[in-house]
């Protein structure tokens, strides 16, 4: 029998990467992108996967509209026994590998914007 759970809302952090967990939505904050998740994720046997939208930043204003719009992606990840949970993001419809982190409920993320 496959067992379901939610993650708990609130802060987790990781080196290079915030995650933030509401009751509907995720929101994601990398160094030079930002990625949100809509709806509850719910995990089965501990892992899951679910559609995203990726969208890029940059340091310098650039006049190009397009590269402001939301690109679609995907996360998906584990639940650890530890407590961690393993996040894979891809992006863009090549789904390009974005990174791959580790994040720890109530830890401080350490995420360094582009410049």
């Amino acid at each position: 029998m496959q067992s379901e759970t939610e993650l708990q809302i609130g802060v987790w952090g990781s080196e290079g990467a915030g995650l933030t967990i509401q009751e509907d939505s995720w929101y994601i904050e990398l160094g030079c992108a930002h990625v949100t998740v809509q709806g509850t994720v719910i995990l089965i046997d501990g892992q899951f996967e679910k559609s995203a939208d990726y969208f890029q930043e940059s340091g310098v204003f650039l006049d190009d509209p397009d590269f402001y719009k939301a690109q679609p992606g995907r996360v998906s990840g584990l639940l650890k026994e530890n407590g961690d949970l393993e996040i894979s993001i891809q992006a863009r419809e090549s789904l390009d590998d974005i990174g791959t982190y580790t994040f720890r409920f109530n830890r401080e993320a350490k995420v360094y914007k582009c410049a």
